[in-house]
């Protein structure tokens, strides 16, 4: 902290704006302490501060769709996913063998030789198409730019594309009126990207008033086993077991016309089940010391 007055946790960059902490507050109590948002993944707080559902891109896994012709498929869903509204976020967990680990920060964290912190989540700002002039061909060449934000305000990617890096011509930063300076918020190449980072968090804005119009339904469910005094089995496993897989829950989706379906299955948080439990403890714990004390 840097005094008395100073929060210790989020922060609004204008010190006379307070809706942030505000915010924060209200999350911790729900989850009962400020020590249980420590941690966790981009996806959970955007689904549990909106409602909506979320999707996570594992940009390293060989079967995903994003990943083929040299990422051209991941580049077409961040410009539709950006026009559309979406909110995301990255994260990177393996830095590269050779990657010098510069700076260790004083609650641990390691920042790298190239100014990137893993396991450490970033804000996906915009992404822009950029078109510079090839002097010895004389033919253009595209370079598709990720704009990033450290939500710490601070601390920044210094490669190619960089703040102050050589490819911005002054021509570039007044055209896209770029200006630098240390606020945690920078730009990089896609090939950078996909190279620094591993996942991306995708919200999909499902009832904005922008875009396309969704229909939703939530059905309440669960895989369990057949109770005494009757129930039927709702845990038929995977498809292995073919004499049982019939009996897990099963839902028919019948559409008059071709249609996009998101299917999206989620559980309670164990935050949530920890305080839960937490709760329940402390109330034995007071219903022991108040027989005790009746006693006496």
């Amino acid at each position: 902290g840097g005094g008395p007055c100073t929060l210790l946790f989020a922060s609004c960059l204008d010190d006379r704006e307070f809706w942030v902490p505000l915010v924060e507050k209200a999350y911790a109590k729900l989850h009962g302490t400020y020590a249980n948002l420590e941690g966790g993944l981009i996806s959970h707080g955007l689904r549990d501060l909106t409602g909506e559902a979320t999707e996570v891109i594992n940009l390293k896994s060989p079967t995903s769709p994003y990943v083929k012709n040299n990422y051209a498929g991941l580049w077409d869903f961040l410009l539709k996913a950006m026009k559309e509204g979406f909110l995301m976020g990255c994260a990177g967990h393996c830095p590269a063998p050779d990657m010098k680990r510069d700076v260790v920060l004083p609650n641990g964290d390691v920042m790298m030789s190239n100014g990137l912190m893993y396991d450490h989540a970033y804000g996906i700002l915009d992404v822009q198409e950029v078109f510079t002039s090839n002097p010895f061909h004389g033919t253009k060449q595209k370079h598709c730019l990720v704009r990033l934000r450290n939500p710490w305000g601070k601390g920044e990617w210094n490669g190619r594309w960089g703040d102050g890096a050589k490819e911005w011509t002054p021509e570039l930063i007044e055209r896209f009126g770029v200006s630098f300076g240390n606020d945690g918020t920078f730009f990089m190449c896609l090939e950078d990207f996909t190279a620094n980072f591993d996942i991306i968090h995708v919200l999909r804005l499902l009832t904005d008033d922008i875009g396309e119009k969704w229909d939703k339904f939530l059905f309440r469910g669960e895989w369990g086993i057949a109770k005494e005094g009757g129930g039927k089995m709702r845990a038929g496993g995977c498809q292995n077991y073919a004499d049982t897989y019939l009996d897990n829950p099963q839902f028919c989706i019948r559409t008059t016309q071709p249609t996009l379906v998101l299917v999206y299955l989620a559980q309670p948080c164990q935050r949530y089940a920890a305080r839960k439990r937490e709760r329940e403890e402390g109330n034995k714990r007071k219903k022991r010391m108040l027989q005790v004390q009746g006693r006496g």
